[in-house]
């Protein structure tokens, strides 16, 4: 099963793939993303890995050649990430948090993400209810799950439920 959660930004997918993940007995690969934040809020956004791995993806102080809004994006991150992110084997859960604007900036990630739609692997992903047309492209591989501030407490449950099938 391919499942995409979908909703505007701090509606809680993080969280709800946080919660659902922490709930599950099977074995899970993959990455969320974190704000970094100081005093004058938030200036960036750290990557993790489910591994315990962690890279800066974008900072307002970053000099990259590549933006979105005010958030330089480290997408030479990549290169070293993706193999850590690869299945080993057919039951472990992909996670992708997320498939959003800065993470598509990179070819390697568009790459990863169009292959590991492929496999055979259990996928829990996210993104922005409207994204760039990569995304919108991938959308129809996935069911899709809209998260709202309604509905965000039960779909972690819901989710744990689906993914053990």
């Amino acid at each position: 099963m391919k499942i995409l959660i979908v909703g505007r930004p701090g509606v809680g997918k993080t969280t709800a793939v946080i919660k659902t993940i922490n709930h599950i007995s099977m074995p899970v690969r993959g990455f969320y993303t974190q704000e970094i934040r100081e005093k004058k809020g938030r200036v960036g956004f750290l990557l993790k890995t489910l591994n315990g791995t962690q890279e800066v993806l974008a900072h307002v102080n970053s000099s990259s050649q590549f933006h979105v809004g005010k958030y330089g994006v480290n997408i030479k991150l990549w290169d070293n990430l993706i193999p850590l992110l690869m299945p080993q084997t057919n039951n472990e859960i992909i996670v992708i948090d997320e498939i959003g604007k800065m993470e598509c900036l990179s070819q390697s990630f568009r790459t990863y993400i169009l292959n590991i739609i492929k496999t055979e692997n259990p996928l829990l992903a996210t993104a922005p209810l409207k994204g760039t047309s990569f995304i919108e492209g991938i959308k129809h591989k996935f069911k899709i799950i809209e998260i709202n501030a309604k509905n965000r407490d039960i779909i972690p449950l819901q989710l744990k439920e689906t993914l053990k099938r």
